[in-house]
């Protein structure tokens, strides 16, 4: 800027806040009806802007999320004046309605316009007003509506009453910069205004950014950990349910290591057979899909009910079509409550560290712009006038230059880097937690999904899985094997005589007996019901045999406790040249036959004429 003249003083730096903008020299004024409705349609662009603003949200986690619409807001209000902020915000607003289910955000945003619109005839930047506003008015009036009102938990409505005014003052940091660097183009803006503003918004923009992230990528994980929990659970489901009586075996088939789970069947036209554990909104739930096989099940919308409060009722979900259940659909469900509170507590912790970040970073952002913008300040005092002042004989002092400023601001943000470490460490220290958790949880499900639960041995799905391996083996390298398939002698006869408990108690036992005169390299698995098959590894048929006597001996041996003796018919089956597992399983499963046919408690190896010795 030029040094001022004796005799044509300095005029103001800056025009006032509010009014018609300075015209250049030499252009005359604008006719009002034409200002009125240059206005009209800068109100109008604006409140379009947040509503878009407030469309393009980020969100934290559920139901709680980052809007950016205000800053449209805000510079309406500063502009234009407080009505025509407070319209935009309400505009803006209507968004939230449907974002957040309920009217009080649009109330407290349009609030926060208007007061900032007259707040800055007193403030010297809209940071400071929109910080005037939270503190006097908008943290109190979030904790009335939200706990008051809505009847919010208390520590939800604390995280949206720091979440709302360090979204605000962040949304306020970037209309006074674009105010600031708008009106350069009338009027050099103050460097102590810039200054702050520059410092404020690049403090807390680091941390808001590591809130948004860390946020998404614990949301993200917690997707895809109940993903894979529901998905093994359906698994384990699907094994153990019987398409057959699935309406009287649905509760029976749920894994118990998982905790609340619901379940529900529904037929091909989508009607409930049966529900087990699950809310009765289900029918009028909201359903958002988070992931190809992963679904949220949210109760109806509720005018009273904000969103966050529904999230905590939810229920995450995953469906299947029922094997052999004629187009049935399985429905799995598991409560969602335990993910929403465990990320509220996370952000709470992330957002009061953030919110003493914006604190501290406005103390901090005031003092250093002040020390930076002091010696400029006072260079300008000392220069203006400077000719007539020379003339009167005075000698001017120029102020020297700072130098230690920046280290002050090194300091404070390792300061603040350090709270927000902290409290990002608490945050992965949660979502370590919830993933062991779940890691465990589907180590057990992974189990149940390929055992047999009552017995502990392999299940008919892993066994034969355990025999593809074999075949190729032997396709290969012409590695042999041989399978004993067997089942227990005129086992309904102990179920029914003694009852399905003893029954039980026999298979257990019996499974227990086979296990000891097995090799290592033999596997022994469950094919269904009181049936049993042995996967006889580098074994031919001789092998195979003497195998199979050992295991009918082991069970004959001793009686049985309460039912006394009890006894096993073996078939055996060796893999032949270029035959499938199916032929194979089918000999077996002759050679069982002819065992029970000529008088049980024996052995049939399979041959091109069935012979069968005890």
């Amino acid at each position: 800027m030029p040094l001022a003249d004796p005799q044509h003083p300095e005029p103001a730096s800056r025009p006032p806040r509010h009014g018609p903008t300075p015209t250049r020299t030499g252009q005359a004024s604008e006719p009002p009806a034409r200002t009125w409705g240059r206005k009209v349609l800068i109100a109008a662009v604006l409140a379009a802007l947040t509503l878009g603003g407030n469309a393009g949200n980020i969100p934290l986690f559920f139901g709680v999320d980052y809007l950016f619409g205000s800053i449209a807001a805000l510079l309406a209000a500063a502009w234009i004046g407080p009505v025509a902020g407070a319209l935009a915000a309400a505009v803006g607003g209507l968004y939230t309605l449907e974002l957040w289910g309920h009217p009080w955000a649009l109330v407290v945003f349009t609030l926060e316009a208007g007061a900032v619109g007259l707040l800055r005839r007193r403030f010297p930047n809209l940071i400071l007003a929109d910080l005037a506003f939270w503190v006097a008015v908008g943290v109190p009036l979030l904790l009335v509506l939200y706990m008051g009102v809505m009847g919010m938990p208390a520590p939800q409505a604390g995280l949206i009453a720091l979440k709302q005014p360090v979204n605000g003052l962040f949304n306020a940091a970037l209309a006074s910069g674009a105010t600031l660097l708008l009106a350069s183009r009338h009027w050099a803006p103050p460097l102590r205004e810039v200054l702050f503003t520059l410092l404020f918004g690049g403090m807390l923009l680091p941390g808001l950014a590591l809130i948004a992230f860390q946020s998404a990528q614990l949301r993200g994980e917690q997707h895809r950990l109940y993903d894979q929990l529901l998905a093994t659970a359906l698994t384990a489901v699907t094994e153990r349910l019987d398409p057959v009586r699935a309406k009287t075996s649905l509760a029976a088939s749920l894994p118990e290591t998982v905790g609340e789970l619901g379940i529900a069947l529904a037929d091909e036209d989508g009607e409930w057979i049966t529900r087990v554990d699950t809310p009765a909104w289900l029918d009028r739930a909201e359903r958002r899909r988070l992931s190809p096989r992963l679904l949220a099940l949210l109760p109806p919308a509720d005018a009273r009910a904000p969103t966050m409060a529904r999230w905590e009722e939810a229920y995450f979900s995953t469906e299947s079509i029922l094997p052999g259940g004629e187009g049935k659909r399985i429905l799995l469900m598991h409560p969602a409550r335990e993910a929403v509170l465990g990320l509220a507590r996370a952000n709470l912790r992330g957002h009061v560290a953030l919110a003493l970040l914006a604190l501290t970073g406005l103390l901090i952002a005031a003092v250093l712009a002040r020390r930076i913008s002091l010696p400029f300040e006072e260079l300008r005092r000392v220069t203006r006038n400077l000719p007539e002042r020379l003339r009167k004989g005075e000698k001017p002092v120029l102020p020297a230059g700072p130098v230690a400023e920046l280290d002050g601001l090194n300091r404070s943000f390792t300061a603040m880097g350090r709270s927000l470490a902290a409290s990002f460490r608490e945050l992965e220290a949660e979502r370590q937690n919830l993933e062991e958790k779940v890691r465990q949880r589907t180590r057990e499900l992974e189990r149940l999904a390929t055992h047999d639960y009552l017995t502990g041995i392999p299940n008919r799905a892993k066994i034969y899985e355990w025999l593809e391996v074999a075949h190729e083996e032997f396709r290969r390298y012409g590695t042999p094997f041989a399978v004993v398939m067997f089942d227990i002698d005129h086992f309904k006869a102990v179920n029914d005589r003694f009852g399905h408990p003893t029954g039980d108690a026999v298979l257990r036992e019996l499974t227990l007996r086979v296990e000891d005169t097995l090799r290592e390299a033999d596997a022994l698995g469950r094919w269904g019901g009181e049936e049993f098959l042995i996967l006889a590894r580098h074994t031919d048929c001789a092998g195979a045999r003497k195998l199979a006597d050992r295991v009918r001996q082991a069970v004959a041996v001793e009686a049985f406790r309460q039912v006394g003796e009890v006894t096993i018919s073996l078939g055996v089956a060796e893999i032949r040249p270029g035959e499938s597992l199916e032929h194979l399983l089918e000999r077996a499963d002759h050679a069982l036959y002819a065992a029970k046919g000529n008088g049980r408690n024996r052995v049939v190896l399979y041959r091109e004429t069935l012979q069968g010795d005890r």
